[in-house]
């Protein structure tokens, strides 16, 4: 997805430096209060509905999330009219007990209308030194040093408040913390401008059953159309949208056809999802299409247009090329729009067609215009989801080993965060080189979802690795040194551990677990077992010491270890062992990337909880 843009700011941070024009304070302050008073950004901010409303989760998690990754003592999203900063919410100011709302400043004392004047983000190291911010009042009332705000903007682009973070000292926004603020702000604005999509469509649904109430085929049109927009509002993936549209939006719009076109990354491509029973040849000839085919779904994008194709004759006249696959797809009338993200730039199109002729009354395009703008706000709000859901997990990986081909090992390995998780966990795996014959693997599953299952886990991860490297001949007493070192047994705290050592000079594997599901060993002959010994109580609640355990690991055999998510998945534990087992041993002689790969479609799919396994094959 491409990113909204961020405006150039007035000033560079703390004012060091000069802009490329001599600075001129009267300027700014006459260009921010022409911001903050203009007309139709004050009507924008009205028409949100939220001024003055009670407090919504959606932005109170964001908001939370924030100041949890950030460090700072507060974090507001607010809408700002020509009078006031209203806090939709904060974090580190509590709410008034009567009225329930978090409260306001007048605008003059705010920090916001600055990003108003900017039509864009702010960043302020230290707002004392900031000659657009050394004299606001702030500074001395509630001791605001640095702040870093960016705009939430309503559907036609007016900045009708900001997602901010805010220091009590100089602080140097980091890249990271800018990327952060910046996907979080998008999230918002996504939330705000799917909250009015929302009226729209309620208000489109209500006027369109008045108008045809005797006509029982588009009420009931009317009542998928809000049921439309109650499941574009819960999806949080790209492929979730393409589905909803292509299933509810279809039976919505009284189409036998429709399809959700997505641009690529590079900008040249849309990646086409389509609705059955389009046949399987013409659907694969379309998946992926070139921006600049003529064809009225890439025509679309690049012109930022609805293209209306009312029947066949239209067709044949304007794009003759494709006269034969629209009759094979047994569409008679089709429609192109637009989707747009919330800069106005093109995401994407859907595609809507009919059996026969239609025509594109002012309902049906409002019909249209409604489940567009629902589509675009859906698909803005889920590729801004996907993009922060992959670089926190990415920071995920980057805490976990690399893996490839070692001391006669060929090692692969995984990690998957659970559905519903924000990508931070507390499952790990490790391998450690004890020598040019010996390496250990440790596999491990501190409880708990998060950043303090993720702290957690570097903590025990770091203890357990040093254990190892020093203590690798004396398995059985690694547990009872781990909590002795961590002082586990006096904190609130489980987790679940196993520790393989394999000696490719031996041809062995030396092994104990602390309540771990057992490891997965297929033997160069294909017989599987699991491996149950060298067994004591999960971390943190003490036991006996397990005898170190030892079974053969000759090469062609297979080892397997990983964290209960992958066998636990909303089945039987024992069905779960079986499973997969047997997708281990059915791609037995391949790589361990490619035993690796089958495990994560095969066994791993779907996983509600996290997941870390490894695959090692003895070489």
């Amino acid at each position: 997805m491409t990113a909204p843009l961020l405006y150039p700011l007035p000033m560079p941070r703390n004012g060091i430096g000069g802009p490329a024009e001599p600075w001129n304070d009267a300027a700014w302050q006459a260009r921010v209060q022409a911001g903050v008073t203009e007309m139709r950004r004050v009507s924008a901010v009205e028409a949100t509905g939220l001024l003055d409303a009670t407090p919504d989760e959606s932005f109170d998690q964001l908001a939370r999330l924030a100041a949890a990754v950030l460090g700072v003592p507060w974090v507001f999203v607010t809408l700002v009219d020509e009078h006031r900063s209203f806090w939709v919410s904060a974090v580190g100011v509590a709410p008034d007990p009567s009225s329930g709302l978090y409260g306001e400043n007048p605008v003059g004392d705010s920090f916001c209308q600055y990003v108003i004047g900017a039509d864009g983000a702010v960043v302020i190291d230290d707002a004392r030194l900031d000659r657009r911010s050394e004299r606001n009042p702030s500074i001395e009332s509630m001791g605001v040093v640095a702040w870093a705000g960016f705009p939430l903007r309503s559907t036609d682009g007016h900045v009708v408040g900001t997602f901010c973070a805010v220091d009590r000292v100089v602080r140097e926004w980091s890249a990271e913390d800018i990327t952060l603020l910046h996907a979080l702000a998008s999230a918002a604005t996504s939330h705000l401008q799917l909250r009015a999509a929302l009226a729209v469509a309620e208000e489109s649904a209500l006027e369109l059953a008045q108008e045809l109430e005797r006509r029982d085929l588009l009420v009931s049109r009317a009542t998928m159309l809000a049921q439309l927009a109650q499941e574009l509002s819960a999806v949080s993936t790209v492929n979730e949208v393409a589905r909803v549209i292509t299933t509810t939006g279809r039976t919505v719009l009284g189409a036998v056809f429709a399809n959700l076109a997505v641009v690529d990354a590079d900008r040249r491509h849309l990646d086409i999802v389509h609705s059955p029973p389009l046949p399987a040849e013409i659907a694969e000839r379309y998946s992926r299409i070139v921006l600049s085919d003529d064809v009225p779904l890439a025509n679309a994008v690049t012109r930022a247009a609805t293209i209306l194709v009312p029947d066949l004759d239209t067709i044949r006249n304007h794009y003759p090329h494709i006269l034969d696959d629209t009759r094979a797809a047994g569409l008679g009338s089709t429609v192109s729009i637009p989707l747009f993200r919330a800069d106005r730039s093109v995401a994407g199109a859907i595609g809507v067609g009919w059996s026969g002729p239609i025509e594109f009354t002012p309902i049906i395009r409002s019909v249209l215009t409604t489940v567009s703008e629902m589509c675009a706000q859906a698909l803005d709000r889920s590729q801004v989801g996907d993009a922060r859901t992959q670089f926190v997990r990415s920071l995920q990986y980057a805490l976990l080993p690399s893996t490839g081909l070692r001391d006669g090992l060929d090692i692969a390995a995984e990690y998957i965060a659970a559905n519903d998780a924000l990508g931070f966990g507390g499952d790990w795996y490790d391998f450690i080189h004890i020598s040019p014959t010996r390496t250990a693997l440790v596999v491990g599953d501190i409880c708990g979802h998060g950043i303090e299952a993720a702290a957690r886990m570097t903590q025990v991860r770091g203890t357990i690795n040093a254990l190892v490297s020093i203590h690798s001949d004396q398995l059985g007493r690694l547990f009872d040194r781990a909590e002795q070192q961590l002082n586990l047994r006096a904190k609130d705290f489980v987790a679940t551990l196993s520790v393989h050592v394999i000696d490719t000079e031996t041809d062995t594997i030396d092994y104990v677990s602390a309540g771990h599901p057992p490891a997965l060993l297929v033997d160069e002959s294909g017989e599987a077992r699991f491996l149950e010994d060298g067994r004591r109580p999960v971390l943190g609640v003490g036991g006996r010491e397990p005898e170190t355990a030892r079974v053969a690991f000759a090469p062609g055999s297979i080892l397997v270890a990983y964290t209960d998510g992958l066998v636990e998945q909303n089945r039987d534990f024992d069905d779960g062992l079986r499973r997969l087992s047997e997708t281990v041993r059915s791609v037995r002689g391949e790589t361990a990337r490619e035993i690796s790969n089958k495990v994560a479609t095969t066994v791993a799919v779907n996983a509600p909880d996290d997941v870390a396994y490894t695959v090692i094959r003895r070489v």
